[in-house]
């Protein structure tokens, strides 16, 4: 199965290393919680006010690019 993968693979008209290296970007900016921070702030703007809704607080002092911190929230686990 995986010689015919390959196969198929081959005949896909992609410019492979552009692919990986778009994905290589969009995965950092991902892991760039300071930039995460800034995306749950403006959903908390933008949803806090539903019903049954809560998010919380981002601590921008103690966020780097490295470490996101929030407040702590109580409540039951979801599953």
């Amino acid at each position: 199965w995986l010689a015919a993968l390959l196969r198929k693979l081959r005949s896909v008209n992609t410019d492979l290393p552009s692919l990986v290296d778009e994905w290589a970007t969009s995965l950092f900016r991902e892991l760039d919680y300071r930039r995460e921070a800034r995306n749950a702030t403006r959903f908390k703007m933008l949803y806090e006010n539903l019903p049954g809704v809560y998010v919380p607080r981002m601590m921008d002092q103690f966020t780097t690019n490295r470490v996101l911190t929030m407040e702590w929230v109580e409540g039951q686990r979801l599953r």
